[in-house]
Parts: C-alpha cells; structure tokens; sequence
C-alpha cells in the first residue's frame, strides 16, 4: 500500500518520513469487541531497520493511505489485496505462463 510517509508518524523515520512510502501489510489483529481496544495492522516496512512486523493502527494508515498526488492528501485511497488461490483438487499441473494467462487484473478498491 502507498502512504504520505509523513503522516504515518513512525518514530524510527529519519526527517520525520519520507514524502512517499510504500509497506506491505502482512496481517492485522482486530479486538475491536474489547473496550477500548482498536483494529492494529501488521506490516513490513522496508523504511527502517525495524521495519519487520511494526504494528500501526488502522485508523493511522487509513489517514495517510493516497496515491501519488500534489498536494499528496488530494491522492486517491487505494490498495491492492491479494489472495492466495483457490485450491483445485482437478487440476493436474499448470505451468508458469498458463497461470499467468488465466490472471485477471483486480479492479482497485476505494476507500
């Protein structure tokens, strides 16, 4: 997912963040029946050195998620999600390019 790096306000940023970043989200924890509790996001954040398994608040990367843009807020919210195939207890063996054929691109999800 793509971000306003500043607004993220990770304290392990030099300068505050970069203008622009991009993360992986790898998971999430959602205790949100709890009181008091709130949606936390798993990510791998390549723009630090501890980046691996840094945990955001949802409500944080959803105020900074944008495409790029000038002025960034002005950007579109959007992600990409991927989900891992459907097992298909038929199929014999399917090589790299026929999988990569038979892949439709996803339309972007709007927040």
């Amino acid at each position: 997912m793509t971000f306003e790096g500043k607004v993220i306000g990770n304290p392990n940023y030099k300068n505050g963040g970069p203008v622009y970043h991009a993360m992986v989200i790898k998971g999430y924890e959602d205790k949100t029946a709890d009181p008091g509790s709130v949606q936390k996001i798993i990510t791998h954040d390549v723009g630090t050195r501890k980046g691996e398994d840094y945990v955001y608040k949802w409500s944080t990367l959803q105020n900074a998620l944008h495409d790029w843009n000038e002025p960034m807020k002005n950007g579109a919210k959007r992600m990409l999600e991927v989900l891992p195939p459907v097992a298909d207890t038929t199929a014999v063996t399917t090589s790299a390019s026929e999988t990569a054929a038979s892949v439709k691109p996803a339309a972007a999800a709007k927040f």
